[in-house]
């Protein structure tokens, strides 16, 4: 996907401050909600999974997202949204995705 331009949290400091960063790119980031009950036993788990998709173009970035939407769809969530922009810092259009996922 996107290359293998696919990153964690944020894109890498030498690839963000090169002139060449105009390609296609992926950034995702995971967070989690643990419950409890009264007696401080785990009931559930949420795990939302977020995924930028930033492109040149709005079809291009949601190519991309499509593409992240059909990969993840084996972890079957219990809600998604999707999100579309234009980020002004990357100069780039972004389609996000977000996952919840529960266990």
């Amino acid at each position: 996907m996107a290359n293998g331009h696919v990153y964690a949290y944020a894109v890498p400091c030498c690839d963000y401050h090169a002139p060449h960063h105009k390609y296609p790119f992926i950034i995702f980031s995971l967070s989690q909600e643990n419950h409890y009950n009264a007696s401080q036993q785990q009931t559930d788990q949420q795990i939302t999974v977020g995924v930028d998709c930033y492109a040149d173009t709005v079809a291009e970035a949601r190519a991309l997202r499509e593409q992240v939407s059909a990969a993840l769809a084996v972890l079957k969530p219990n809600q998604t949204a999707e999100y579309n922009d234009f980020d002004v810092e990357y100069e780039q259009f972004r389609m996000t995705l977000e996952m919840e996922l529960s266990r």
